[in-house]
């Protein structure tokens, strides 16, 4: 070894080099992706299709001289403030836990290994990467070997063995081994920011939700100018109504059409769930995950860390004929001690032999070594020390193939126990130089039998998700056995059903059987990638918990991925979701609160678009009757605040943990439509009838039909709250309570006239006929069509 990298191995950087480049400049600076700056934030909720479409609209209440008909502008402004200050907290929230969560870089100066954050690398830092990092930054390898996976970046998903010269690039991650690496590009020369301008992998958003409103937001546009002008040449040229009366008609008509608390309701509904979440301790990285969360259906999970503590402890070490216990003995001090493994199993055994990391780190193999560290794939480690030969630790069936079955008597009697067992197997031939095939002429020593225990509320999590038809799937690299017993220990329904997925060769096989068994052992990185595929393929919505390097393809793939804070960086770096203080029994309060966000803004949602709907439809009749438009726009302000605004907020409030089931705009539509036509052919009825039949003037006849739209709302409340409650109850009061005493108190300046007693029972017999219709159709004929199709 050459002095200079003597010196790069022992010292690194000195204290006085790192200055001298920080001046330089030659820092790696920060270029991930980050949360919206606050000016960005104002930006996107000022500047939106429904504010400018308000604005002309006050503009013309202005012209009109009719001042409390601009009422409603004062609500788009509280709706821009609130819409503000939710998105600025969860902002504030998500930087929060991100540093938390953040990579953090580790790299060698004045002869110790520092923590550092990534943007503070420096052009020629010695990293320290181990299993599991991701490279934070372009870098050559200076000594040790390790595996690569490059997926995120090139799409190669085969593994990469780097030795000392090889380049590794920034966005890959280590799936084995340990190695130290000189950082040879910063900042914009990276080779991920290069190709993705972020040193972050991020998954595209798929949001139905927000697909969904912008579809509406998009019809609602369109059909907005076309009737306006038509609104305008009907009152102007062919009713010739005042200047002022006709403007006021006409904006009213136009504002009732607009769905924009909508689109505000949306953003602060996913905003607050990211703020709920964070208060289970719970991280977002990405905002639109609460919807997929609240659509999981399926739930994959690994056996160690989640069913388990993960915290394994060596049981037994049994000697097969002819082998000394004493030598398989020093053979796993070996093993434990050169490969500087950090998986359970490895620290299970340094822990029974009391070997310390710091004995790790110091540990030097000796000349001539072949160290072949743990991964997923093979499912074994291997050292090769001169003199001693070759030694092998892992799975039996994948270290001796169909020669396992000779102990298979063995392995049952622990894998029946739950136990792990581990294979122990010597050769005299060296490896392979590439580590990646077995020597020939193995042995059988021994095996290594390893316990683990079940979480204490394992079992009640678990009982959570079948209570809510939510199917588990454990998805483990162990003996499906020995999964299988851990999953019946801890409650899992169907956790007698389970397959060895080392018998499943292709996709083909993997996608028949994955509705069919609870549990999948002995699988590989790969086969938990194709497992979420064939999951997705059958039409499921997939969330899934892992917490290694080896889990990352199948995270990324997943509808909705949950990291744990304890497990790799590359696991956390792709997830929606990181569980920052790793406890599998959060995953409940999580699921549910995604639920309960989504159902209450579908429920909110529909409200909104029933007012869409017969706003639209009264336009249009109106058009083309002989009545002139029947509200005023400060009416529909009142109208809008008690029957949506309001109770569209206070719904988002309640606990609803049902799993949200069909599409969307499906969802919405179904209570929408018939209530929107519905309210628009009693407000045309009341207003005929009240006309050509009880001559009533036109402030009567603006009156009755804010009536008949305020009790109608009202209607279309009760049924879409459900199941009456005390919260409901409550709920129902208070919006009819405020719309009352606004009434009452200031009828002038809602412009409520008195009404003749006819009047009066004309609104309440109407409202009555919609309440029985509605209940009939939503209560009676919706639920035995959905019962048929279920």
């Amino acid at each position: 070894m050459n002095s200079e990298l003597e010196k790069k191995l022992n010292i690194g950087l000195t204290s006085a080099e790192v200055q001298e480049k920080i001046s330089a400049g030659l820092v790696n600076g920060e270029l991930d992706v980050k949360t919206k700056s606050f000016k960005q934030i104002v930006k996107d909720n000022l500047f939106t299709l429904f504010n400018l479409v308000n604005l002309i609209l006050f503009i013309c209440i202005l012209i009109s001289g009719s001042l409390k008909n601009g009422l409603f502008f004062l609500i788009v402004i509280w709706n821009f403030l609130i819409g503000v200050f939710q998105e600025v907290r969860a902002k504030q929230i998500i930087e929060k836990l991100s540093i938390l969560s953040a990579p953090k870089a580790y790299v060698l100066r004045d002869g110790k290994i520092e923590t550092i954050q990534v943007k503070d690398i420096l052009l020629g830092d010695i990293m320290q990467l181990k299993n599991g990092y991701q490279i934070c930054a372009d870098a050559v390898v200076l000594d040790g070997e390790c595996q690569v996976n490059e997926s995120l970046i090139t799409g190669e998903s085969t593994p990469i063995l780097k030795k000392a010269g090889d380049h590794l690039l920034s966005g890959s991650f280590l799936i084995s081994g340990k190695v130290m690496a000189e950082v040879e590009h910063i900042g914009q020369d990276n080779y991920v920011n290069k190709i993705t301008l972020g040193a972050k992998y991020y998954k595209k958003s798929t949001s139905v939700i927000m697909k969904s409103v912008k579809k509406i937001v998009k019809f609602a546009a369109i059909m907005i100018v076309p009737m306006a002008a038509l609104l305008v040449w009907k009152n102007f040229f062919v009713v010739a109504q005042p200047f002022s009366q006709a403007m006021v008609a006409v904006v009213a008509a136009v504002s009732a059409m607009i769905p924009g608390g909508l689109v505000l309701l949306v953003s602060i509904v996913l905003a607050v769930s990211v703020v709920r979440l964070s208060m289970h301790k719970a991280l977002a990285q990405d905002l639109y995950c609460v919807e997929n969360l609240a659509r999981v259906d399926v739930f994959c999970l690994d056996k160690t860390g989640t069913i388990t503590e993960g915290v394994m402890k060596v049981e037994n070490i049994i000697p097969l004929a002819g082998h000394d216990a004493s030598a398989i003995e020093t053979g796993l001090k070996d093993i434990a001690l050169y490969l500087q493994d950090e998986n359970s199993t490895a620290q299970a055994v340094r822990t029974h032999f009391n070997i310390s990391m710091d004995e790790v780190e110091k540990a030097k193999a000796p000349d001539g070594s072949v160290l072949v560290p743990f991964s997923s794939d093979k499912k074994w480690s291997m050292i090769y020390l001169e003199g001693q030969g070759s030694i092998i630790m892992g799975a039996p069936e994948f270290i001796l193939g169909e020669g396992a079955g000779e102990f298979d008597s063995i392995i049952s009697e622990y894998t029946s126990k739950a136990k792990r067992v581990l294979l122990y197997a010597v050769s005299d031939e060296r490896p392979a130089a590439d580590g990646q095939t077995l020597p020939g002429h193995l042995t059988p020593a021994g095996f290594i039998v390893i316990g683990d225990r079940v979480r204490a509320d394992a079992g009640a999590t678990l009982d959570y998700f079948e209570d809510e038809n939510v199917n588990i799937k454990v998805i483990s690299g162990d003996n499906p056995v020995t999964v299988s017993m851990v999953a019946r220990e801890a409650g899992l329904k169907g956790a007698e059903n389970y397959i060895d997925a080392s018998s499943l060769t292709t996709y083909e096989e993997i996608e028949a059987v994955v509705d069919k068994y609870t549990v999948f052992g002995r699988v590989t990185p790969y086969q938990k990638l194709d497992l979420i595929k064939a999951l997705k393929a059958h039409g499921h919505t997939v969330a899934m918990t892992g917490d290694g390097a080896n889990d990352v393809l199948a995270l990324k793939e997943a509808d909705c991925s949950i990291a744990m804070q304890s497990g790799s960086e590359a696991a956390r770096n792709v997830s929606n979701l990181v569980l920052m203080d790793s406890n599998f029994a959060s995953l409940p309060l999580v699921v549910a609160e995604g639920r309960k966000s989504i159902n209450n803004l579908q429920r909110s949602a529909s409200l909104y678009l029933t007012k869409t709907i017969y706003a639209i439809l009264l336009a249009i009749v109106f058009m083309f009757v002989a009545f002139a438009y029947p509200f005023e726009n400060i009416q529909i302000t009142l109208i809008g605040s008690f029957t949506i605004g309001m109770p569209s907020f206070l719904l988002a409030l309640e606990p609803n943990k049902n799993r949200i089931r069909h599409h969307f705009l499906r969802n919405v539509f179904i209570n929408a439509i018939p209530s929107g036509v519905m309210t628009a052919a009693a407000i045309v009825f009341t207003t005929v009838y009240a006309s050509n039949v009880l001559n009533a003037s036109t402030e009567q006849i603006s009156t009755i039909a804010t009536f008949t739209a305020l009790l109608a709302g009202y209607i279309v409340i009760f049924d879409i709250c459900g199941r009456l409650n005390l919260w409901k109850a409550g709920l129902m009061v208070l919006i009819i309570g405020l719309g009352a005493a606004c009434i009452l108190v200031l009828p002038g300046f809602f412009s409520i006239v008195p009404l003749a007693f006819n009047m009066y029972m004309l609104v309440l017999i109407t409202a009555a006929v919609f309440l029985v219709i509605h209940v009939i159709l939503f209560r009676v004929i919706y639920p035995i069509i959905e019962k048929k199709n279920s």
